[in-house]
């Protein structure tokens, strides 16, 4: 029921392009996570530092992925699987999940595989 609720109130996602997606990422690189590493060094919240270290590594692969992406096209996920870390978002593309997440250091088992779809 939870899900359900927040997924009505947040409405519907536009499609978005490329432009986008990157300036939504370098705005986060470049104040979002500043602003909430200085947050969370005021609180000495040494959780919320770690979990921001996580996030600006995975935003930052996600940027090369897009950067990937827009340069190679689809013969960037050719004959590959994308598999995203349940734990801290990292995304992997290739045959088969890593071993351990090289972000939080959690088993392959925690990677879940994104399905393509239009």
């Amino acid at each position: 029921q939870l899900a359900f609720y927040f997924k009505n109130i947040a409405g519907r996602i536009e499609q978005t392009d490329y432009q986008q997606l990157i300036s939504a990422i370098e705005q986060d690189l470049s104040e979002g996570f500043a602003n909430a590493n200085r947050a969370a060094s005021a609180a000495a919240d040494r959780g919320a530092m770690r979990a921001l270290v996580w996030s600006e590594k995975v935003t930052r692969i996600q940027k090369s992925i897009l950067n990937r992406y827009q340069n190679e096209g689809d013969k960037l996920l050719a004959g590959k699987s994308v598999f995203v870390c349940s734990v801290c978002g990292f995304i992997y593309i290739g045959e088969s999940a890593p071993d351990l997440c090289p972000v939080c250091k959690v088993p392959n088992w925690k990677f879940e595989t994104v399905e393509g779809g239009e």
